[in-house]
């Protein structure tokens, strides 16, 4: 690993002071020392350890050099382009011992993130990315969620604490830094009523930020070079995010354009579909469902197997079913407890056709909306109701309803009887008496009895297959009129 001069000259503060420093280049361009012997041209990109003496007999610095010197406060290193001088507690054998551990601890750092983040590694590559990073920062490191800053990813990180109650404040402040959802480079978050500061990179998928690595300075006060460090984290963690969950080197945005356009009914390029779906790994042929719901894009996007987009005004997800069959069920668990609702497309295959099932989409997301009840509601469930909303279209309602079920309503109303629930009952219970007196609390005898009468009543033997699909489409136009009273 490549130091910058300035991470060399913090690390050895706590040996020898440093009196002096320069650097005109703050680059990681470093790696281990050389004594400086008889050199006067000093290569570039190389780091020497020289004495105050050897200064003067140098006569060419090259790009990127640089020079530790055991000198004092009247060392000149006017000709230097970038040196560190120390106190002289160090002789230069001692360090260049030192600065080789330096480098080590580095060096040791950089192999545990690529074993962290390697394809094989068995444990929780996040979890092990900050816990091997804490000792070299010294300082807490945390993976946040872009939805609740102030709490820690449970599948990232061991549950431990996240600090004192200053921490605590901090976190509590910092959620509401408009920067947690813009800004690409490692900024510093402070505020005068909090103690404690805390370095933030956000981790972006496209567009929306779906992380934030932060390094909490509390153990000690955050240095210049975290900056540098928390980037360098931030690389690895992004590598397994993107190997894990599907994000960060997807660009949609290609995608994004094409389904717009299909949508609108626009041209669109059946190439440069097939060659979009292929650099994410999916085929046009693959089993998909459309998804339309009023939960925010960003709690979909760390999920490999949806492609999630802003569609007149509601996220509209595709969800590739042959990867993940049981994503369906994970999505609704995510509407009902979050309180979103969401209408579901029958399943298809074919991605040219995402314009038709899209309909399917947005016309169960209407009816789930209307039905007010939280959670997603599918296509297939709406058939019914479409069918009886396109026949309203052309007749009146009223006009729609089983003669039976007419008889029966009118009798209900004039003799306060329960005739038409017992026999939605029966309905849904296939016509097995003891199910449907089970569902009502009463005896196979009374519901035998309620039959007889509803035949009498409604002039019905109950037996025509017509006769009973359509008196179970009279209860649904019958719930449909009174739901929009």
């Amino acid at each position: 690993m490549k130091l910058s001069l300035k991470m060399i000259a913090e690390r050895l503060e706590h040996k020898s002071a440093v009196l002096k420093f320069k650097d005109i280049y703050s680059t990681l361009r470093l790696e281990r020392p050389l004594f400086l012997n008889d050199e006067t041209v000093l290569a570039a990109d190389t780091l020497y350890i020289a004495s105050p003496d050897d200064l003067d007999r140098i006569t060419q610095f090259h790009n990127g050099c640089a020079l530790v010197v055991p000198g004092s406060e009247e060392t000149d290193i006017r000709n230097c382009p970038a040196v560190i001088v120390t106190d002289g507690t160090l002789d230069t054998l001692q360090l260049y011992d030192e600065i080789g551990e330096i480098f080590q601890t580095f060096l040791d750092w950089e192999e545990a993130l690529k074993n962290a983040s390697a394809p094989d590694h068995p444990g929780n590559a996040l979890s092990e990315l900050l816990r091997s990073s804490e000792d070299l920062f010294q300082n807490p490191v945390l993976l946040c969620n872009s939805e609740s800053p102030f709490l820690r990813v449970e599948t990232a990180v061991p549950q431990q604490e996240t600090g004192d109650a200053e921490t605590q404040k901090l976190l509590s402040a910092l959620s509401s830094d408009r920067r947690l959802t813009t800004e690409r480079e490692v900024f510093l978050f402070m505020q005068k009523n909090v103690s404690q500061k805390a370095l933030v990179r956000n981790l972006f998928a496209g567009d929306a930020v779906i992380y934030h690595l932060m390094v909490i300075g509390r153990s000690r006060d955050l240095r210049e070079t975290d900056f540098q460090f928390l980037e360098f984290l931030a690389a690895y963690a992004e590598t397994v995010l993107r190997r894990e969950y599907g994000i960060y080197s997807r660009d949609t945005s290609t995608l994004s354009e094409l389904f717009g356009a299909m949508l609108s009914g626009g041209q669109w390029d059946k190439a440069i579909l097939a060659s979009e779906l292929n650099r994410i790994r999916w085929a046009e042929e693959e089993e998909y469902a459309v998804i339309i719901c009023d939960a925010p894009p960003s709690d979909f996007r760390t999920f490999p197997e949806i492609l999630v987009f802003v569609h007149d005004g509601k996220t509209l997800m595709i969800a590739n079913i042959s990867r993940s069959p049981k994503i369906l069920t994970e999505l609704e668990r995510i509407f009902r407890e979050g309180g979103f609702f969401a209408g579901v497309s029958n399943l298809f295959s074919g991605l040219s056709r995402l314009k038709r099932f899209s309909g399917q989409a947005q016309t169960a997301f209407r009816l789930c909306s209307e039905q007010k009840g939280h959670g997603s509601l599918s296509f297939s469930d709406c058939v019914l109701t479409c069918l009886i909303e396109s026949a309203f279209r052309e007749y009146e309602p009223e006009d729609l309803l089983s003669p039976v079920y007419l008889r029966l309503k009118d009798h209900d109303r004039q003799n306060r009887t329960e005739y038409l629930k017992t026999l939605e009952e029966y309905l849904l219970h296939n016509g097995n008496a003891v199910q449907t007196a089970a569902a009502l609390f009463t005896h196979r005898a009374t519901i035998i009895y309620r039959i007889k009468r509803i035949c009498e009543i409604g002039q019905t033997d109950l037996k025509k297959p017509d006769e009973l699909l359509h008196l179970t489409l009279s209860f649904r136009i019958d719930r449909l009129l009174n739901s929009r009273i």
